[in-house]
């Protein structure tokens, strides 16, 4: 017998099962980015972005076997209800066209989440099948991820943008929060130029760059603070414009976690606001102070 067949014949725990999941994702191809008793988690990379797949057991059939669960990452419950029930249907009916798996709705320590979910028995589970289950769970995500990205796109090319986006808004102080919380500003003067454009590579979208109007960086020896960053309209309503970064840079950084939230008052910019969520820090630019 092989090893695969060794493991399988002993009276299984979480780790023995865990070490069927990682030689099924070592035999894929695929490397693992969590292993731990509670769960194996699989990355993938492609051009929207990263997405993980979880691996978990969630108990025995009623012949003894143990049951794999196979998941994607949650997409947080709408606060509204009536979106959340909206949203709920939409993937009620996306449940009628899946050959495998289905979406629900998971609830950890009261905080909601719609989830891509698809459950094998791992007895008699085969490399094949792995690659499947796995494959169903991660097509899926991306694929309403994609379609909610060409909903967006035709609502873009019907509903064009009325506020201006190619400008230099100046501000002479800012205020400055670390995980919602002010740790900095508006004190003295910090005196920065919040520059959107036209995306400058010639892609969809904008550039936006900050710079530092106090004088040249004593390394680089510019004034540019926040090197250019290209984004997309995630968000506009009457009062507000909201970019999001997209791509990355020369060196493979990403520009996903960057933000822009630009606030306009009788269509001219009142204010803009820096968003880098994987750091938690939002940086609010206040207008020109002579």
């Amino acid at each position: 017998m092989g090893m695969l067949d060794d493991l399988l014949g002993k009276e299984k725990n979480n780790v023995t099962v865990y070490q069927i999941v990682r030689q099924f994702a070592e035999q894929a191809g695929w490397e693992i980015k969590i292993e731990n008793s509670d769960c194996v988690v699989i990355s993938f990379e492609d051009e929207l972005g990263s997405e993980d797949v979880f691996i978990k057991i969630c108990g025995k059939n009623n012949e003894g076997k143990t049951i794999l669960e196979f998941s994607s990452v949650g997409i947080p419950f709408p606060d509204d209800i009536s979106l959340a029930a909206l949203f709920g249907l939409t993937l009620l009916e996306r449940n009628a066209e899946l050959l495998m798996g289905h979406w629900g709705i998971e609830d950890i320590s009261s905080n909601k989440n719609f989830k891509v979910f698809l459950t094998m028995i791992l007895e008699g589970m085969d490399v094949s099948d792995f690659k499947f289950a796995v494959m169903a769970v991660l097509i899926e995500k991306k694929k309403l991820l994609v379609d909610a990205i060409m909903i967006r796109l035709k609502q873009e090319a019907t509903e064009p943008m009325t506020k201006n986006l190619n400008f230099v808004f100046k501000s002479s102080h800012h205020l400055r929060y670390d995980n919602g919380k002010q740790v900095s500003g508006p004190a003295g003067e910090a005196r920065r130029a919040v520059k959107v454009e036209p995306n400058i590579n010639g892609n969809s979208g904008h550039t936006v760059t900050i710079f530092n109007l106090d004088g040249n960086h004593p390394v680089w020896q510019n004034n540019i603070q926040m090197a250019p960053k290209q984004m997309k309209v995630i968000e506009e309503t009457e009062n507000k414009i909201v970019l999001r970064g997209y791509g990355h840079d020369q060196m493979g950084n990403s520009f996903a976690d960057y933000f822009l939230t630009i606030w306009y008052r009788d269509e001219e910019v009142e204010k803009c606001v820096l968003h880098i969520h994987d750091r938690n820090i939002d940086i609010e630019y206040l207008p020109w102070n002579e």
